[in-house]
């Protein structure tokens, strides 16, 4: 365009400059004279001051003689010049950029002719310009959304390991950024970087966390839900993630991650202190961006919900099946072996017992793996439904059903309280089948905000000794939750083992 303004006027020199996407003038190219210094960074004050000149006088502007044209305050290296004739390039409504031709030499002034031929280049000249400028910004519109849709494709790949990897890298690439970060909105408003690539920071970043309420720029944009573009990081962040990064950022422009219902966070992506600010166009496409990948987020996220919460019920299936199964088949084999080693002496007694003990311990270990494959909810059971599920198993083996009585029975226990309570249960209604020829069990059980009290109570001949293993057994695991556990009987008036564990301290209970 300076070339043709200096050939269209017989012009000693021309120069041009148009307006860059960030909305400044950018520094100008020049015909008929060296490259001139006109200014440092990526906005030239050189040529905004000119256009400034320009439209203050209508879109058009001609000078003559020294005294005039110093109010043009031609930078050091600009060749003097003696006439000036300078208009606006105007396209599809706006201002485009400046161009001007000047002479060296003293010669006629540029006349009203010249002066109404230079706006019409300048009209047409900017019209070519904005056309270039929307075909730039559909191609890379256009850019954007072909990501967008590979990002979607790649993300729902079944190989994919980090999807933030993939949106940052693709966001960076198309941006021209230099650094670019995810951060993600986690409880009590922490934000965490949860990715960061260029300027060598992602050390410096990755997995740094800090509070929304230390960085204005990024509460304010996370609360609108609105991207924003800023000329120079510094100058809204100063603290929060700009002091983390370490790195000499000017543009910077912070785009939401929108999710459906919620907003996930916010893409960062910032360029050196020199290079072109980001605009309001870079909001707009990228804004789109940043939904779609939001989206394909929560996809991905849902996704590897869903194959967790497949392999849980895989293992909960299995536990049940060890329960309702395994479990239940070897404690009624106990059982009966308990029965008939109460009806016989000496070596064989010995014998069933201690196969009897073998099958107590090959329960207890089955019962930890259940536990084990069990979710951490599955983990919790209530009161009711472990007493009932044990009694229900020696009812056949002692030819009637026990008396329960549960006080809260909605109540939870968990972990290794749940498991020895289990044990309790079944070595004291063991007991009874093996020992009491009971006609009368009562099982009371009661959880409160204190513990758990369990009593197994019957009225058979009562227990000639209090030294049997199963017992010391009952009394080990009392104590290993700082509890205890008696025993009251008496011949012909039947028995009664009462055993009380507190909760460990950071356990309640649910009534």
């Amino acid at each position: 365009m300076a070339e043709l303004g200096r050939s269209v006027f017989g012009a000693d020199v021309a120069g041009a400059a148009l307006l860059q996407d960030d909305g400044t003038l950018g520094p100008p190219c020049f015909a008929g004279m060296p490259p001139v210094a006109v200014g440092r960074g990526p906005v030239d004050p050189f040529s905004e001051r000119l256009l400034q000149e320009v439209e203050e006088a209508g879109g058009t502007l001609r000078l003559s003689g020294p005294a005039a044209l110093s109010a043009l305050r031609l930078p050091p290296g600009h060749p003097e010049l003696h006439t000036f004739l300078g208009t606006r390039l105007c396209g599809n409504g706006r201002t485009v950029g400046i161009l001007y031709v000047g002479q060296r030499r003293p010669g006629p002034a540029w006349t009203e002719e010249d002066e109404a031929l230079a706006g019409e280049l300048g009209a047409g000249l900017g019209e070519a310009v904005a056309g270039v400028q929307l075909l730039r910004d559909a191609l890379k519109a256009r850019r954007w959304m072909s990501a967008a849709t590979s990002m979607t494709r790649d993300l729902l790949a079944p190989d994919l390991d980090e999807p933030l990897r993939l949106v940052s890298d693709r966001a960076r690439e198309l941006s021209e950024a230099h650094l670019v970060a995810v951060m993600l909105l986690g409880e009590h408003d922490r934000v965490r970087i949860r990715y960061a690539r260029g300027l060598h920071s992602e050390e410096a970043l990755l997995g740094r966390e800090f509070a929304l309420e230390d960085s204005a720029w990024v509460r304010r944009v996370l609360r609108s839900r609105r991207g924003q573009v800023v000329a120079h990081l510094p100058d809204v962040e100063r603290g929060g993630f700009h002091e983390m990064s370490g790195a000499d950022l000017g543009p910077g422009m912070l785009i939401p991650l929108q999710g459906q219902d919620s907003v996930l966070g916010a893409l960062f992506l910032g360029r050196l202190s020199e290079a072109p600010r980001f605009t309001e166009a870079d909001v707009e496409v990228a804004g789109t961006f940043a939904r779609h990948a939001a989206i394909v987020l929560e996809l991905a996220a849902a996704r590897e919900v869903a194959d967790k919460v497949q392999r849980l019920e895989d293992r909960n299936r299995l536990a049940r099946d060890l329960h309702d199964h395994v479990i239940q088949r070897l404690y009624g084999t106990g059982m009966s072996l308990q029965q008939l080693a109460g009806r016989v002496d000496g070596d064989v007694q010995a014998r069933l017992e201690t196969a009897v003990s073998s099958l107590d311990e090959t329960i207890s270990q089955i019962r930890t793996t259940i536990m084990s494959l069990r979710t951490a909810d599955e983990h919790h059971v209530t009161l009711e439904k472990l007493v009932s599920e044990i009694v229900s198993e020696a009812a056949p083996l002692l030819g009637f059903e026990p008396l329960v009585s549960l006080e809260a029975p909605s109540g939870e226990v968990a972990g290794a309280l749940a498991a020895d309570l289990a044990a309790c249960v079944r070595e004291g209604l063991s007991n009874v089948v093996r020992h009491a020829s009971a006609s009368h069990v009562e099982v009371v059980a009661t959880v409160d905000r204190g513990g758990v009290r369990l009593t197994v109570r019957d009225d058979g001949v009562g227990i000639r000794s209090t030294r049997r293993s199963g017992l010391a057994n009952l009394a080990e695991r009392a104590a290993q939750h700082g509890g205890t556990f008696e025993v009251e009987t008496a011949p012909g008036a039947g028995t009664a083992l009462t055993w009380v564990v507190p909760f460990p301290r950071q356990r309640t209970v649910s009534d």
